[in-house]
């Protein structure tokens, strides 16, 4: 069966991949509980990586406000995608 918070990775990692990562598109991937908050969450969720802090360029993308408010935008419609996808099924 479907993990529940799978559609949601899902159209978050397609609004990522739209926005932040064309050219180098990233597949959502299954987390298992040997993070901790995976095993101990009591409710689907999911985990989005925006970089890598041992990645200079990334870092400094990190640093600005405007790549972060593009990665709250991208993520927040991901979320809004599903949820309406979600609504009307």
């Amino acid at each position: 069966p479907q993990e529940p918070a799978a559609g949601l990775a899902q159209s978050i990692q397609q609004a990522l991949n739209l926005t932040v990562n064309t050219g180098n598109e990233k597949t959502a991937k299954a987390i298992g509980d040997s993070v901790y908050l995976m095993k101990h969450i009591t409710c689907p969720g999911v985990l989005v990586e925006c970089g890598f802090l041992s990645n200079r360029t990334e870092t400094g993308q990190l640093l600005t406000g405007g790549y972060q408010l593009k990665l709250a935008v991208c993520i927040a419609a991901g979320f809004l995608q599903h949820d309406t996808e979600g609504a009307s099924a």
